[in-house]
Formats: C-alpha cells, sequence, structure tokens
C-alpha cells in the first residue's frame, strides 16, 4: 500500500512517443480509487506544465528502454498508451 495514493495518481498519455497530455487522477475525499465512477476529479494539464517537469524528464529518459524491458526490443510503441505514476516517499 502506498500511503500517498489519496493524493492520487498522474496519468500520462502518450502517442507513440509523444507525450500529449498529463492528468492528475484525485481521488474524492476519504477515498482510494481514481475513476470517474468513484467520485475521482480529473485535472489536465499540458505536456510542459513545470508541476510535473522532473517526472516528464526522467520518464522521457526511460521512453527508449520501454519495449526491451518487454522483451519486445525490435518492435515500435504502441500508437496510444499510458503510463501512471503514484506518488512515492517525498525527497524532504
Amino acid at each position: 500500500f502506498l500511503p500517498r495514493i489519496v493524493e492520487g495518481e498522474v496519468r500520462c498519455l502518450m502517442v507513440g512517443s509523444e507525450l500529449v497530455e498529463i492528468v492528475h487522477k484525485k481521488p474524492a475525499e476519504g477515498g482510494l480509487s481514481a475513476t470517474l465512477q468513484s467520485g475521482a476529479t480529473y485535472t489536465k494539464f499540458a505536456p510542459d506544465h513545470s508541476k510535473f517537469a522532473k517526472l516528464v524528464k526522467n520518464f522521457k529518459e526511460d521512453i527508449p528502454h520501454i519495449m526491451d524491458s518487454f522483451g519486445m526490443s525490435d518492435e515500435p510503441l504502441p500508437l496510444l498508451w499510458t503510463a501512471d505514476y503514484i506518488y512515492g516517499e517525498t525527497d524532504d
């Protein structure tokens, strides 16, 4: 269990290797689920929003290795795909 799940998760929406949108999915008060059906709030951000600069930088560095990690290094990235992140420990 990740205690910071109550802060939501961050979804990176991809078209091929291009990040097209970031969505912060925050559960309803007292909830753990980040689905719209459960009452979560979705806030959309541009890919270059400063709030997610560090995440995006690290994610872009990882993209070339994703297909290889699945043993599919000869295959292209999917046309439409997402990567979801749950907040971990803080740097404090």
